[in-house]
């Protein structure tokens, strides 16, 4: 059976997926981390990519992006296979490190734009209902945590991604700054 074809277009909101293949790491590292940021801002800008947000976890990475022109999957396929190699290399590994292809869901960014911010915003603490305590521990968990595009959006880091002139830098949309704290603090209370 043929896979189901991209929905692609000019100006389309996507929430982007990627997992590590057979639920592997796909970064073992800061620096792995790092290179992935590097890259994703180059390739952004190569591509006029909107990074609106982003987290980037041990064995996943979600994105919320949009896209100028209909080119997501040429956008995906170098910043994938461009990490892969270079993951490869430094790993001393060889074969896929990502499963199979990403997943893309188009938003309707006036709808679910929130939401799908914090979905990705939350993925470094998400748990169940919560006490007084552990809502604390998370949001300084959260305000601590240095691999999403959280901490920029909220003003307490510089914006990491920097895909040049061809896109906006993650938690904008040309001045808004995208979901406060506040929306994401509350959704730490209780997401599941």
């Amino acid at each position: 059976m043929a896979r189901p074809l991209r929905i692609e277009g000019a100006g389309f909101w996507y929430h982007v997926m990627c997992r590590g293949n057979a639920g592997r790491h796909v970064f073992h590292d800061n620096e792995d981390r790092q290179n992935f940021l590097n890259r994703l801002g180059t390739v952004a800008g190569t591509f006029h990519v909107e990074v609106h947000a982003y987290a980037l976890m041990d064995t996943h990475v979600h994105m919320f992006v949009r896209t100028r022109d209909a080119n997501l999957s040429r956008f995906m396929q170098r910043l994938l296979s461009g990490h892969t190699q270079w993951f490869n290399i430094r790993q001393g590994t060889f074969g896929h490190l990502f499963q199979g292809r990403y997943k893309a869901l188009v938003v309707d960014k006036n709808a679910y734009g929130s939401e799908v911010s914090r979905y990705i915003h939350l993925n470094p603490v998400r748990g169940g209902a919560a006490t007084k305590e552990e809502v604390a521990l998370r949001q300084a968990k959260l305000r601590d945590f240095q691999w999403s595009s959280y901490r920029a959006m909220i003003g307490i880091a510089a914006k990491e991604v920097r895909p040049g002139k061809h896109g906006s830098e993650p938690g904008t949309d040309g001045g808004e700054r995208g979901v406060g704290e506040e929306a994401c603090g509350a959704g730490i209370q209780g997401e599941s």
